[in-house]
This record gives structure tokens, sequence and C-alpha cells, in this order.
């Protein structure tokens, strides 16, 4: 799980505040010319909302195979296929987001 934590550091910037969200804040476009994040931002959230997709997931497949089934086997199967299925909605979702965010910029 080591390998996971610059993620979830990095989601946590805005809100846990230290110099660094100065310079950086996952919930700024990158199209933006807005320097600091006042309030709730519906960008960012892709990389944070895999994340805890594929952390529930690990959780569950190690709950799963600590007595192994045919049930709880297929289970940890069809979560594999959801957690990338989730990830994918997240990368559109916000790629769209990035869409209305520079049509309103540029208008």
């Amino acid at each position: 799980m080591e390998k996971w934590r610059p993620y979830y550091k990095m989601a946590c910037q805005g809100v846990h505040a230290g110099a660094q969200s100065l310079f950086f804040s996952l919930g700024i476009p990158t199209s933006s010319s807005v320097e600091l994040l006042a309030g709730a931002s519906n960008t960012g959230l892709a990389d944070p909302g895999h994340c805890a997709a594929i952390s529930l997931t690990m959780v569950s497949a190690a709950l799963f195979t600590v007595r192994p089934q045919l049930d709880s086997l297929v289970s940890g199967k069809i979560m594999l296929m959801l957690c990338d299925d989730i990830g994918d909605a997240f990368l559109e979702a916000h790629d769209e987001t990035e869409r209305i965010m520079k049509e309103m910029l540029d208008s």
C-alpha cells in the first residue's frame, strides 16, 4: 500500500493545507487562470476516487481470501472488473469537467 501514499497526500493537500497547496491544487482545472481555490470544486476527483476504489478492492480481496470459496472468488473477480469501470468513469467525468471548464473560460 506504500506506493499509493503519494496519491493520498496529493489529494489531502487542499484539506490539510501546507505551503505546497499555495502552488498546486487538484480542485483547480489545469486550463484555469485561477490561482487559489475558495470553496468546493468538482475537478481533480479522478485520481483520489480511483485510488479509493482500488484500496477498497484490495481490502475486500484480502478478506475474501481468508476462507476462499467459489462465491468469494467470483465476487473478488467482479470487484476487480468494477474497479476498472470505476476508474474509466472517473476519467470520463474528469475529461468532461475539464471540457466544460475550458468552454466557460473561453467564452
